[in-house]
């Protein structure tokens, strides 16, 4: 085994794992490059080696926090455009901005890797071996699920970077978050790829022991995921629902101008038209259940004008369907006026039958923290201070034959928490529906990855979801997370034609929430305490002596 700090290379290895672990975490997330999902193992890897080859604790937080700060901007470095083309700032100034968020979110991997020194040293005095090398790497993965668990929680959470996100496009790998979740699977390649870096420490059998080890975990991972995709079978207990989602690809710069809200009114009305005639050619034909447009589509107050309000209606009207649409939506008191970003749904008859409000809102893109007033951040709200909504109840769309369909809403980034959709599956929604606005992005890697994540909220509750997006990616996926059906192309408009069948399963996963996740977070925790005692206790002891 070899020691601590004895590695060679004074800062040549720990850069060398930095960019490892960086570069892996770009090309293991869903991207639009090259994505090979088994490159993401390169930076728990990376991070273990830094962790425990670190000669004292505070190197091995700095060189963790390096990793964490570059592999974070190696994943996010898309929320640099909205800085620049919608605030108007030039990147140099829009980057530090960002950097504040990474250097941030790395705190999280600099955690880890102190609790993963606190495990090191627990068990390297074991004399069995298996216990000394398979317990580090194997509650060092939980331990780094706990520390997604709290990037999920902490200050609103932003798990956006979850390990398992990298495995999303293959449900094989995914079928394990219907048992333990999102964060528990991260948690099992995290342990994977914390068994292949302690076997690079060791020699002889201790190598091929904590090797195999982790070989055993990818390999159970797809194993048992291909096991349950190969038993599942869909049963067509009650009939489909049937929708049309738009993608009306309409530009961020224009879209909030009042001159400009009756051409969108009337581009998403004649692309609904169309879809509809290729769907049902003749009136006779039975119209969908429901034609979906994207979160704030309809970029006025449907509330206060009346004139295309009316018109929404007579559309439902007519065809005899559900529509629903983004629009901020207002409550007026005699104090003030809160401003939500609200899913409308109009019932065939024309009339609002539901309304879900966006509860869990983004700051600095849908609100300023703290009341905050920075003026670059003006052009990014367009105007909006939205607040969090209290009316998220499943929405309840009724068939023609008496059958009520409860369709769960997420709006935007709400469909990248884990504890979100297990509300909408515990209230009783078969079906969930993601509304979203990616064209802040540009052709990056976030449309790709805010579909991954999506995709992980159906293998974890067991139902499917259909996602109506502005600039893309509009996809229906099924309660396995396998994407079904998808608008090809990002900034084109169009429409998508689908179904989407009702889910009642519970998934173990739904059984136990949230018991994984305090487990982990509460091992999580438990280490960072246990190294900063025995920290204090050695500081201590070396005050005494000297």
């Amino acid at each position: 085994m070899i020691a601590y700090g004895k590695v060679p290379g004074a800062w040549a290895l720990p850069l060398f794992l930095i960019v490892t672990g960086a570069t892996g975490l770009f090309f293991g997330l869903p991207n639009p490059v090259a994505h090979q999902p088994l490159l993401v193992l390169c930076f728990p890897f990376s991070l273990y080696l830094l962790a425990v080859t670190a000669p004292d604790g505070k190197k091995a937080f700095a060189r963790a926090w390096a990793l964490g700060l570059c592999g974070n901007g190696a994943g996010l470095y898309w929320l640099v455009f909205p800085m620049h083309d919608v605030a108007g700032m030039p990147f140099f100034l829009a980057a530090p901005g960002v950097t504040l968020l990474f250097a941030y979110l790395a705190l999280f991997a600099a955690l880890a890797a102190l609790g993963l020194r606190s495990l090191r040293e627990l068990f390297s005095s074991a004399r069995n071996n298996w216990i000394r090398l398979l317990l580090p790497p194997l509650l060092g993965g939980l331990a780094y699920g706990g520390c997604e668990v709290l990037c999920g929680r902490l200050f609103t959470g932003f798990p956006w970077l979850c390990l398992a996100t990298a495995f999303a496009f293959q449900p094989g790998w995914t079928q394990a978050a219907s048992l333990i979740g999102a964060y528990g699977l991260s948690a099992l390649l995290a342990a994977a790829a914390f068994g292949l870096a302690a076997a690079v420490l060791e020699r002889g059998a201790p190598r091929a022991i904590a090797a195999f080890a982790a070989l055993m975990i990818l390999l159970a991972l797809p194993g048992y995921g291909m096991l349950r995709l190969s038993v599942a079978h869909e049963e067509d207990r009650e009939p489909p629902l049937s929708l049309i989602m738009v993608q009306g690809n309409i530009d961020q710069s224009i879209k909030w101008e009042p001159s400009f809200q009756k051409a969108t009114l009337d581009h998403y009305l004649a692309l609904s038209k169309k879809a509809l005639l290729a769907y049902r050619p003749s009136l006779s034909s039975p119209p969908p259940d429901l034609i979906l447009w994207p979160e704030t589509a309809m970029p006025f107050y449907f509330q206060l004008q009346h004139d295309y309000a009316a018109e929404l209606r007579d559309f439902a009207v007519q065809n005899g369907l559900y529509l629903g649409f983004g629009a901020p939506g207002l409550i007026r008191d005699p104090r003030e006026t809160s401003l939500l970003n609200r899913l409308y749904l109009l019932s065939p008859s024309g009339a609002t039958a539901d309304v879900y409000d966006k509860e869990h809102l983004v700051p600095f893109g849908e609100y300023t923290p703290f009341a905050a007033d920075i003026p670059f951040l003006r052009d990014i709200l367009q105007g909006m201070n939205f607040v969090p909504g209290v009316s998220n109840e499943p929405l309840r769309l009724e068939r023609k034959n008496g059958q009520r369909i409860l369709l769960g809403a997420l709006i935007c980034y709400e469909a990248i928490f884990p504890a979100l959709a297990q509300r909408k599956a515990a209230q009783g929604a078969e079906i969930l529906i993601n509304v979203s606005n990616d064209g802040w992005f540009r052709k990056s890697s976030a449309p790709l990855q805010h579909l991954a994540q999506a995709s992980l909220r159906c293998v974890e509750q067991s139902r499917p979801m259909v996602r109506a997006t502005n600039t893309g990616i509009t996809a229906v996926i099924d309660r396995h997370g396998r994407i079904t059906d998808r608008l090809d192309g990002l900034f084109v408009d169009g429409t998508l034609t689908a179904t989407a069948a009702p889910c009642r399963d519970i998934t173990p996963y739904h059984r136990l929430y949230p018991a994984p996740e305090l487990l982990m977070t509460a091992l999580a925790l438990f280490l960072l305490l246990r190294y900063t005692m025995r920290n204090m206790k050695h500081r201590t002891k070396h005050a005494s002596t000297a």
